[in-house]
């Protein structure tokens, strides 16, 4: 995957819980530092950009760049079309497009060891219900059915998790999806 692609690239935990970061600065910075075609979805830290390697070592390009020019560390994950197309066919929920902000995607950042797996097995999510999650290779689906911010399911999923995530839901990934097309 050396040719030129188009990536999303995800912000863990921008303009959220106290770390901000301007998505208008961080596009400028973004062209500054050669990448084309930049452009900024929503104020929650994606961007899109075309760029040249792997989706590992853009991440750590645009992390190094973050620190450099902003002072901030932010963790980064870059997906192309594919992977995203790949998100939204992966999907285990029918028609999460009927309530797109009652379904979110957390792509894990770091690998789930075999621990981590084993935690989340034995989750017992039927405490939480009617909210649940599934793991799908790298991510995780939830369908929260009375929203985000009524959720009793995500603070000890996350405590589970015990490696970091960054969260979108079902109507970012599909504009990603679009924003990232050839």
């Amino acid at each position: 995957m050396a040719g030129r692609e188009r990536y999303a690239l995800l912000l863990r935990g921008v303009n959220v819980g106290g770390v901000k970061l301007s998505m208008k600065d961080f596009r400028a910075a973004l062209e500054t530092d050669g990448l084309d075609d930049v452009a900024t979805y929503l104020q929650s830290g994606q961007a899109v950009v075309t760029a040249s390697g792997t989706p590992a070592a853009l991440q750590k390009r645009v992390e190094k760049l973050i620190k450099s020019e902003f002072g901030l560390d932010i963790r980064v994950l870059a997906q192309t079309h594919a992977q995203l197309e790949a998100v939204v066919a992966d999907c285990p929920y029918p028609r999460p497009e009927a309530e797109p902000t009652k379904h979110v995607v957390w792509w894990l950042i770091d690998a789930l060891d075999a621990a981590g797996r084993k935690r989340l097995a034995e989750f017992d999510q039927a405490q939480f219900a009617p909210d649940e999650f599934a793991l799908v290779d790298d991510r995780i689906y939830l369908r929260l059915p009375d929203g985000q911010g009524r959720s009793k399911l995500l603070p000890p999923l996350q405590r589970a998790l015990k490696v970091p995530a960054t969260a979108r839901n079902w109507n970012t990934v599909v504009k990603l999806v679009e924003m990232t097309a050839p």
